[in-house]
Parts: C-alpha cells; sequence; structure tokens
C-alpha cells in the first residue's frame, strides 16, 4: 500500500482497476482481478520541479478516454495523466502563491476541468484546445478554505462545500 494517507480512490472509466492517491505523493494502480498492484508513479512536474512527494488530493476519470485520468495535488498545476503513469496534459491557475488546488472535477464529457483553489476560488479549464487546456474563467465562490467540488452527471451544475459549512451550486 502507500506510506502515508489515501485521499482519493477512483475506477478507471473501463472498470478493471482501481487508481489510489495519497499524501506520500504516489498514484498506484490496482488490478480488481488479482488485486495486485500493478504500477506506482509520482507526477512529473517538469524540468523546473523536482518530482516531489507533493500531496495528491483528487482522481477523476476523464469521461471518453478510458486511460486516462485528472490528478490533482497540492500545487497551482493540475494534470491529465494516463494509466501508466504519463502526463499528457498540464495546466495551471497561473498563481506562484495562493493557487495551490486542493480538489478539482470533470464535466461529463470531459471537455471542462475545474479546479478548486485554496484561495476559494474555481478555475475553470477548457480542454477541447488541441494545442492544450486553455483558463477561461475564474469564479470566487468561497471566503473559507474550500474542501469538495463535483459536476452534476446531466446538467451543467456544480457543487462546491468549504469550511465555512457552505454547500453552494454553481452555473458554470
Amino acid at each position: 500500500g502507500h506510506s502515508s494517507y489515501v485521499n482519493a480512490v477512483c475506477y478507471a472509466e473501463d472498470g478493471t482497476k482501481v487508481l489510489s492517491a495519497s499524501s506520500d505523493g504516489t498514484i498506484k494502480v490496482w488490478e480488481l482481478r488479482t488485486q495486485d498492484c500493478a504500477l506506482t508513479f509520482r507526477l512529473s512536474l517538469g524540468s523546473s520541479h523536482a518530482t516531489a512527494e507533493t500531496s495528491i488530493h483528487t482522481l477523476v476519470p476523464m469521461p471518453g478516454t478510458p486511460d486516462h485520468f485528472l490528478a490533482v495535488n497540492r500545487t497551482s498545476t493540475a494534470h491529465v495523466v494516463t494509466l501508466q503513469g504519463q502526463v499528457v496534459r498540464s495546466f495551471s491557475s497561473g498563481k506562484a502563491t495562493g493557487g495551490d488546488f486542493v480538489c478539482g472535477t470533470v464535466s461529463p464529457q470531459g471537455k471542462w476541468a475545474y479546479c478548486a483553489g485554496e484561495d476559494g476560488k474555481v478555475y475553470v479549464f477548457d480542454l477541447s484546445h488541441s494545442e492544450g487546456a486553455q483558463l477561461e474563467h475564474i469564479v470566487k465562490v468561497a471566503d473559507k478554505d474550500l474542501i469538495g467540488i463535483c459536476h452534476h452527471p446531466h446538467r451543467n451544475l456544480l457543487a462546491t462545500h468549504a469550511a465555512d459549512g457552505m454547500l453552494k451550486l454553481w452555473k458554470p
């Protein structure tokens, strides 16, 4: 298993694997049939950053792309990653400080990614551009720390919850 707390789990879109993410900075891919860990990896943060033990808080399957998922760690950059551990796309809040993401989700068709920041804002990324994800909107949704975000499965509706105890619904 992991060497620290597990923060997120999700099934791969094909239902044959479970992914787990931990405070130890690793993502593990588990085979359901054998219950064995098939792969352990860390997010490669590029040449300007070392591969870090940054806590990973969110794993969400990418709709329509069975071997891709959204991984959100406690940095200002989120990643679309393959089940083999390859980062295929990254996108950022653009903030050097105060813009670290705490959680994220994707729209049911996989066109939009929504990342909740430690600054109480939701960063809305359009993933449909071939040259990379584009930051389209930033919406202030909470005065206290954001804790979670999810997208309605059939409607254009987000739900966020924060440390102030409020559950809020949003039309992106």
